[in-house]
C-alpha cells in the first residue's frame, strides 16, 4: 500500500471485479483501511503474525495479549472491518488459535472472529459445524452447507480462497 491514491485505485479495482470484501494477510495498513472505509469495501482483518502451529506457552499468552490489544485498539474504529481473522492455515496447536480468538473477542466483542484454512476441516467438526469460529466458510466443508444454513441462520457465510488468492493484501 504505497500511497493514498494507489490504495483508492486498488479499492476501485476490487469493486469493478464485483468484490465487496477482501482479507488482509497481515495487520491492514492504515492506507488500506482508509481507502476501504471511503470505498465501502469490507475488510476481513487478519493478524498475520500468529501461526497456528505455535504452542500455547506463558510467553505466547503474554505477547498475544499485548499484540491483540494494540492491533484491535488501532483498527476497531474503521467501519470497513467487519470480521477479525485469528490465524492463517493452522495445522495444530488449536489451543493457541482459540487463545488468540478469545483475546480478539475480549478487545472487540462486536465483530465475528474467523480462522482461514484452505485444506482439511479441523476447525470444523465432522458435520461441518464450526467448532470455534463465528462464521461458516463453505470452502472448508461444502457438502454440509445446507445443513449448516438451516441450523445456524444467524451465522454469516463467506467464501474466500479463490478470491483471496488474488485479493489478499
Amino acid at each position: 500500500w504505497r500511497d493514498k491514491n494507489w490504495a483508492a485505485a486498488q479499492m476501485r479495482f476490487f469493486r469493478t471485479l464485483g468484490y465487496n470484501m477482501i482479507r488482509s494477510f497481515e495487520k491492514p495498513n492504515y492506507l488500506m483501511l482508509e481507502a476501504a472505509d471511503e470505498a465501502g469495501m469490507f475488510i476481513k482483518a487478519q493478524d498475520g503474525w500468529h501461526h497456528g502451529n505455535t504452542p500455547l506457552t506463558p510467553v505466547f499468552k503474554k505477547n498475544t495479549a499485548r499484540f491483540v490489544q494494540e492491533w484491535v485498539a488501532r483498527d476497531r474504529n474503521h467501519p470497513s472491518i467487519i470480521c477479525w481473522d485469528a490465524a492463517n492455515e493452522p495445522d495444530g496447536h488449536y489451543e493457541s488459535v482459540q487463545y488468540v480468538m478469545d483475546e480478539i473477542r475480549k478487545n472487540d466483542p462486536t465483530r465475528p472472529v474467523d480462522v482461514d484454512r484452505s485444506y482439511g476441516v479441523t476447525i470444523y467438526d465432522w458435520s461441518g459445524m464450526p467448532k470455534k469460529t463465528d462464521n461458516y466458510n463453505p470452502q472448508h466443508q461444502t457438502n454440509a452447507l445446507d445443513r449448516f444454513e438451516i441450523a445456524n441462520p444467524h451465522y454469516p457465510i463467506t467464501c474466500g480462497l479463490p478470491g483471496y488468492s488474488m485479493l489478499t493484501a
